[in-house]
């Protein structure tokens, strides 16, 4: 008996090194996900046909844009009036606020321009989990449903083929699917940041309803200071908070894997059989 329990505590404190915890599968599938929505918005508009199914994403960010501004009036007490979005990707929305607060007309232009990057943050924070994405896309979808109270012309058509695409991308996709979709559109809106990172630095926007004074002239004019130097400022800020996407994105992701290892304990302790004592 002595020899036996002998045996059985030189193995218990054996000082052979643990065995290396293989990589979790869903961690790293987080990572080839957002891979795959990086080839997605990069690569499919230069190949022939399939850049006709891809054409919306474009809109896509002009509509984060555009609606950006409404969300602006909104939060200074002012109307969301009209939401235009025309063929060639470019927008005009039209918003009215107290004219006699300067700063409200700065918070109107300011909020269009860092529209594409807010979206592109919500869409990698709730893009970390299948279930997160789902509900993204039915809340966009529900959105875009919500701007044809205000929209116009093809832009009416394009709110309601998203509403739609969205809802039905949300209800019906599975998980895998769910996830690439909402990483898809939070790469997209976060490439037109730096694809159309011209716009901050002219002074006139020239769209299908005419040519306007561009949005970092509207700051400009109502804070002072030079537009080339506000194109810079916004444009920093978009970046930085691109950056804390990807940093949320990846942070979630393995605060959720935590989380679930957690849970699955707890259910394993729960349901493992009690040993009694005879």
């Amino acid at each position: 008996m002595k020899a036996s329990s002998s045996s059985s505590s030189s193995s218990a404190f054996s000082g052979a090194a643990p065995a290396r915890r293989p990589p979790d599968p869903a961690r790293t599938r987080s990572l080839w996900v957002l891979v795959g929505a990086v080839v997605v918005v990069t690569l499919l508009p230069h190949v022939p046909l399939v850049s006709l199914l891809v054409r919306p994403l474009v809109w896509l960010s002009t509509m984060a844009h555009e609606a950006g501004h409404g969300v602006g009036a909104l939060l200074v007490g002012g109307r969301f009036v009209s939401l235009a979005i025309y063929p060639d990707a470019s927008g005009v929305a039209a918003s009215s606020w107290d004219q006699g607060v300067v700063s409200h007309g700065a918070v109107v232009a300011l909020a269009g321009l860092l529209g594409p990057a807010v979206a592109a943050v919500a869409c990698l924070w709730m893009g970390i989990s299948a279930r997160l994405a789902r509900v993204a896309l039915v809340v966009m979808g529900l959105g875009c449903a919500a701007l044809l109270l205000v929209t116009t012309g093809f832009g009416t058509v394009v709110a309601v083929g998203f509403a739609l695409t969205f809802v039905a991308a949300g209800l019906a996709s599975s998980p895998a699917w769910a996830r690439l979709w909402c990483l898809v559109l939070a790469v997209d809106l976060g490439g037109a940041v730096f694809s159309r990172a011209d716009y901050l630095f002219v002074t006139e926007a020239t769209t299908g309803g005419g040519t306007m004074p561009s949005d970092v002239q509207q700051v400009a004019t109502a804070l002072g200071g030079h537009h080339l130097l506000w194109g810079v400022a916004i444009g920093a800020v978009s970046v930085l908070l691109l950056a804390l996407g990807l940093v949320g994105f990846f942070v979630g992701d393995e605060g959720l894997h935590r989380l679930s290892l957690r849970w699955e304990r707890r259910r394993q302790r729960r349901t493992a059989p009690t040993a009694t004592r005879s």
